[in-house]
Formats: structure tokens, sequence, C-alpha cells
């Protein structure tokens, strides 16, 4: 069980840092944004998914999808 619990902190701390390497990048395009928005999206807590600030996230990446490029 150690094993499992180490490989699982390992894995929270290589995607932390992933993410924070991401944030630091500025998006070069809407292709980019929209990257950025599907990666907030897909690491957010499924709990806060209803809330306000999560569900204008998700209209913004919406949006963008739709977008004609």
């Amino acid at each position: 069980m150690n094993a499992i619990t180490e490989r699982q902190d390992a894995l929270d701390r290589f995607l932390d840092d992933l993410g924070r390497h991401i944030l630091a990048l500025p998006s070069q395009s809407v292709a980019g944004t929209i990257a950025k928005l599907s990666l907030a999206l897909a690491l957010a807590d499924p709990t806060q998914r209803d809330e306000l600030e999560w569900r204008l996230v998700q209209n913004a990446l919406s949006e963008l999808r739709q977008a004609p490029r």
C-alpha cells in the first residue's frame, strides 16, 4: 500500500509542476487558450464543477471552440 501512496504522491507532484509550467507559458493561439481551459476543467474538483466560476469557464471554452477561425 505504501508503494501505491508514494507513486500517487509522485504523480500529484508531477501534475502540479506541469500545471505551473503551462500556466507560466502564454498562449500563442486560440487553440492554446482552449487547451489551457480544457486542462483547467479536467483538473477541476468534480464537486465544484456546478459553481458559477466553473460554469463560466465551461461556457467560455464552449464559445472559443465554436468561434470561427
